[in-house]
């Protein structure tokens, strides 16, 4: 399968790893730790970009609130 964006399937794998491991998904601080962003301002862009792909889905304003549309690859 080609990705348009590696850092944007990274931020997608880590946020499918995250969510089965815990029960519920990443913070924008959490995930911004987790691929070396220094603010979430990055962060934000490539969940825009994963949102407009279909990928994810998100109600903005309220934490915690990405919910997963595309199935995830199992590593």
């Amino acid at each position: 399968m080609g990705y348009r964006d590696h850092r944007s399937k990274g931020i997608f794998d880590f946020i499918c790893r995250y969510t089965s491991e815990h029960g519920f998904p990443p913070t924008l601080g959490e995930i911004a730790a987790s691929q070396g962003f220094k603010s979430n301002a990055g962060v934000i862009r490539h969940l825009d970009k994963l949102e407009k792909w279909g990928w994810i889905s998100r109600f903005h304003g309220n934490a915690r609130s990405i919910r997963i549309l595309r199935r995830c690859e199992q590593e």
